[in-house]
């Protein structure tokens, strides 16, 4: 039996890879606590996890579910497969199918870019910031660069806070915290 936790760090890993900035599971105070949402650039992709059938039903009963009210340029269902069918779907929403450890999608979300909650994405980034602040989070991962020069930047991901040197590696590399547009240290 697939429970909500396995969807949640499946959503999370999905995202990863289209995404520099993932958040699962925060509350803020934009009042919507989404599964697991990601940011690229200036959009969002929002995904809420439902290991039961009667767990997705009663999701269109949230408030801001029926007032439009929500976060995410881009929303899926993560669901085991076979959940739910795609005709089941609300309007524009996506589908990601949960199955022996891997997460597919199997109907692409269309784009929620007029009636998206900026302010609230906006509320959970700053809660986000604030928090990273006092330790590691396991709920966040940042795309963060790991070597400037005044040409390019590389980057590699970070699964712990910035100030966390012994686990926050990539290529086994520390990430530094700050750089100058020299491309050293800052």
């Amino acid at each position: 039996m697939i429970d909500h936790f396995e969807l949640v760090e499946a959503a999370k890993k999905w995202l990863r890879g289209k995404c520099t900035v993932v958040i699962t599971e925060m509350a803020s105070a934009g009042g919507e606590i989404p599964d697991a949402i990601g940011w690229h650039t200036s959009w969002s992709i929002k995904i809420e996890c439902k290991a039961s059938r009667s767990d997705f039903l009663s999701d269109k009963n949230k408030c801001h579910r029926r007032f439009g009210n929500e976060m995410g340029s881009k929303r899926f269902y993560l669901v085991p497969k076979g959940l739910i069918s795609v005709n089941e779907l609300p309007e524009k929403w996506g589908l990601i199918e949960y199955n022996n450890k891997k997460a597919r999608m199997k109907k692409d979300s269309g784009w929620f870019l007029e009636d998206r909650n900026t302010a609230n994405e906006v509320a959970m980034l700053v809660s986000c910031i604030r928090r990273i602040g006092r330790g590691p989070l396991k709920n966040v991962l940042v795309s963060m660069y790991t070597y400037q020069t005044s040409f390019k930047a590389t980057w590699g991901f970070s699964w712990r806070c910035p100030n966390d040197h012994k686990q926050n590696r990539y290529d086994g590399h520390p990430l530094p915290l700050s750089w100058d547009r020299g491309g050293g240290k800052g």
